[in-house]
């Protein structure tokens, strides 16, 4: 066996990735607009905070939102910061969860929109680029105070980080 692959294994065998292979027993995850049409049917009833994961790579999004569900939290995934800005309007999620590089708007540009429509809301980065700390410092110069995790995710420190000041 390939030493490299051995120990990326041992280091990242904690990681998000780890949930991977159950992701096959899942069927199709539901879109923005079924989630918003799901929670406004709820009314009051939907009392779970609604976590809006944003991330370029669907396995990311679809494992990260099987582990908050697990956890009890909705959520919802989208694939790129436009679609995070319009599933933010329809759903008003409580927490952003929100890759710093993707592609078109970026995720540090699609949370300052959001947070600008919708003040409230709380904003996790997550990123495995050296890149993405200087937009967050930009950002940060602009007044926007954004909570950062870094790639490769561990579920209980992604759990932690939402525990956090409770959502």
């Amino acid at each position: 066996m390939n030493s490299a692959i051995t120990s990326s294994t041992a280091v990242a065998d904690t990681s998000i990735l780890m949930h991977v292979a159950a992701l096959t027993n899942f069927g199709s995850p539901e879109t923005c607009e079924q989630v918003a049409e799901r929670r406004r049917r709820a009314g009051d009833s939907e009392t779970r905070p609604l976590i809006l994961v944003a991330d370029d790579e669907s396995l990311i999004c679809r494992t990260v939102v099987e582990i908050l569900r697990s956890e009890g939290y909705d959520a919802v995934a989208v694939m790129d910061g436009a679609a995070a800005v319009e599933c933010a309007s329809r759903t008003e999620p409580k927490i952003l969860l929100v890759d710093v590089m993707m592609p078109g708007i970026n995720g540090v540009e699609a949370a300052k929109k959001i947070r600008q429509a919708h003040p409230g809301i709380r904003v996790i980065c997550f990123s495995g680029h050296a890149a993405s700390s200087e937009l967050l410092q930009d950002a940060q110069a602009q007044g926007h105070e954004f909570e950062f995790l870094s790639k490769p995710i561990r579920p209980e420190a992604l759990i932690k980080a939402i525990r956090k000041n409770r959502a």
